[in-house]
């Protein structure tokens, strides 16, 4: 097990209106933790080679407290991360994953948000024999394979999670002209950045509720994300969100999202998104500031 603290600070983009952390800002705190841990123990993977070994995100959960933060104040980071080995139906090794859980609070303000990230242990390869890393390195020093068990969901297994059995669909939204993946938006995996699949499902998950509720009474706070495969720049996709009453709490909603390239018959990467009641409500001058604008 790996455990790791360390101090970041607070970016005002980061927050939203109400002064409380964004749903999509929480990974830009937590992953450095994640992913810097390790790589200060094991070592960066060459970008610029085939062979080299990545660990690519393949789950992800995020929460967002209703907490407000006090600017100029660090954030507090904390957590662990664990290996383990995926397994077949029939019991063999599929591959290995990295699993990591962290906390983000300030000092006098609480928990204001936290998040959960799975890696899998993967080389650049076509062959999707070739990419599955079954061995941990030697270089490693950590043994060949983890005794711990790690089962990881499907796509199909969260678009059909809990919210949609036995609950009635109250509104969609779907991309009438396919969307384009772009520079922007990639990393240097040769992908598209894990956390770009997160504001997508968020602007379309805003599509499929605004004809449901006032979009100033909500926030977004928790995300489960599930990614199939990467995608890459010039790939066309189109969003489908499905919105439901939340089964726990009849008064807030959940959104699936759905990120399906053009001519793939599963998507590529699938979101549920969480979403609850602001403490704060719209103020008067908000509401009206439409109006005062010059016309």
């Amino acid at each position: 097990m790996f455990r790791v603290r360390r101090a970041e600070r607070l970016y005002v983009p980061d927050l939203g209106e109400d002064l409380t952390l964004k749903l999509a800002a929480v990974p830009h705190y937590t992953s450095r933790a994640h992913f810097g841990l390790w790589h200060a123990r094991m070592g960066r993977p060459d970008f610029e080679s085939r062979q080299s070994i990545f660990t690519p995100l393949v789950v992800v959960e995020l929460e967002a407290n209703a907490t407000r933060a006090e600017l100029g104040v660090s954030l507090q980071v904390a957590g662990r991360a664990q290996l383990a080995r995926v397994l077949t139906p029939s019991g063999e090794i599929r591959g290995l994953a990295r699993e990591g859980f962290y906390s983000l609070a300030q000092r006098g303000r609480g928990l204001l948000g936290s998040a959960r990230f799975v890696n899998l242990f993967t080389r650049y390869d076509p062959d999707p024999l070739q990419r599955r890393i079954t061995e941990l390195p030697t270089a490693y020093g950590l043994g060949t394979a983890p005794d711990r068990v790690l089962a990881l969901p499907s796509v199909e297994d969260l678009l059909d999670g809990e919210a949609t059995q036995g609950n009635a669909e109250l509104s969609r939204f779907r991309d009438s002209e396919p969307l384009v993946f772009h520079y922007a938006q990639t990393d240097a995996n040769r992908h598209v950045n894990g956390m770009e699949y997160v504001r997508l499902a968020e602007d379309a998950a805003a599509q499929a509720l605004q004809p449901l509720i006032d979009l100033r009474r909500i926030f977004e706070a928790r995300a489960r994300i599930v990614y199939r495969k990467p995608c890459f720049r010039g790939d066309l996709f189109r969003r489908e969100a499905r919105v439901y009453q939340h089964p726990a709490d009849p008064g807030s909603f959940v959104t699936t999202i759905a990120i399906t390239p053009e001519g793939d018959a599963r998507p590529a990467c699938a979101v549920v998104l969480d979403w609850q009641h602001s403490a704060t409500t719209p103020s008067k001058s908000n509401a009206t500031a439409g109006e005062a604008e010059p016309r």
